[in-house]
Parts: structure tokens; sequence; C-alpha cells
């Protein structure tokens, strides 16, 4: 799933169009998938383009089975290039402050504390968060290889079981076991809910999905199916 159609299209032309996988154009804060559908979901160099993370973490523990795990990146305030260009009066933003910190249009970054926080309200149960990108400074990339890079930052990764001073934090967390996991649909249609209502199963008409609902239609056109708008 990604909001991007281009992208969808590069992930078709590198893994194919086959019955093997399922296109989705979708927008995050209104996923088109029945509750519980998954065991799995991950989040990875999307989350710092969210305005209101909390309500995309919500919708992926709503389509998340019981001890469904999470695997999420997120872009970290509490980093230590921030932390020194604070204290050295050259950024204006605090990276202690919990709330979130638009530094460009449309791009995030996130106090580790929020993101916990958010995440044990929704149910989710951490089991191991690792610290990325120790070594994301412009002349280290210009003078050592990134292949060594690489090496020492891998070395590094156990600190974000201590602390999260990285500029890119990842973590695992699982939902409890709070209900049974339901049977997966044989039909994949029927993974399918209406973004606009909830309204499930849709119904299907070859080039489009209706919900018999409210009456939306969403496309369906070069193996994708698009959920982003209705169409009229």
């Amino acid at each position: 799933m990604d909001y991007s159609r281009t992208q969808l299209e590069q992930a078709q032309q590198k893994l194919g169009a086959s019955d093997r996988y399922i296109y989705v154009a979708a927008d995050a804060y209104r996923l088109p998938f029945v509750d519980g559908l998954f065991d799995a979901a991950t989040m990875i160099r999307t989350l710092h383009h969210m305005a209101d993370a909390p309500k995309v973490l919500g919708q992926v523990r709503n389509v998340l089975q019981p001890d469904g795990v999470f695997i999420l990146e997120y872009a970290n305030k509490l980093n230590l290039k921030a932390i020194l260009r604070y204290l050295l009066g050259k950024q204006k933003w605090s990276p202690f402050t919990l709330e979130p910190v638009e530094f460009a249009k449309l791009n995030f970054d996130f106090h580790p504390r929020a993101i916990r926080a958010w995440m044990k309200a929704l149910g989710f149960k951490m089991e191991g968060t690792l610290a990325l990108s120790h070594f994301r400074v412009g002349f280290l990339k210009r003078f050592v290889p990134i292949g060594l890079l690489v090496f020492f930052d891998s070395l590094l990764q156990w600190t974000g079981a201590i602390w999260q001073l990285t500029p890119s934090v990842f973590i695992k967390s699982r939902i409890g076991r709070q209900t049974l996991a339901k049977s997966i649909p044989s039909n994949f249609l029927l993974f399918f809910k209406c973004p606009t209502c909830g309204h499930s199963p849709l119904e299907d008409k070859k080039d489009q999905l209706v919900c018999p609902n409210c009456k939306s239609k969403w496309a369906f056109k070069d193996g994708i199916y698009d959920f982003r708008e209705s169409i009229k």
C-alpha cells in the first residue's frame, strides 16, 4: 500500500503484477482494510510525513490481528545534532519538548517519549528499539566509505534499548491478546472496506469496487486498487 500510484507502478515493475501481490493506493488516515486483517505491518520513512501521527498509528492498530507485529521507523527530534544546535542557539525549536516539530512543510520529527506514549495508549507492547544513522553527517559521507559507516552504525544499533539520540529510530511492537484472531478471508476482495463509511464487503464491478451502503465507488485500474478518492 502507498498513497503514490507511481511508487506502486514501480513495485509492479520490480515484483510483477501477478496474483501473489495486491497493490493498493490509499490514504493512511483512512485505511481501506477490514479490522484485524494483518498479522504484521511496517511503516518505514513514512510517519515523518504525517501531521496527525496518533491517528495514523490508530489506523494501523485497527487492521492488526491480536499478537500482530508492527515495525515502525520514525524521525527523532531528540538527536545529538538537534540538541547541539539548540544549545548553541542555532535552532529555535527545543528537541526536549514532547510535541512534534515541523522543520519543513509536512516533514515532522517526533520525541521518543511521545511515540511510546501514543503506542502504549493504542495497546502496543514494545519489544525492541534500535537507534540508526549515528553517522548521518555530510563530511563523514564525503570522506569515509559508505560501507564502513554502515558497518559501524550496525554495531551501535543496540544503544536504542538505552537511549534514543540518533536521527532515526526503529521500534518493534506487538498488539496484546485481548481478543481472538479472526480468520483471513479466502477471497481477497473481502479484505477491503469502504474508507468513507467503513462498510464491508464491497461489490465487485470489474473496473471498480462499489460500497452498497454509501454508494462510494473506488477504481481498479492497471492492477491497482485506488481508495484515495471515490469516483463519480
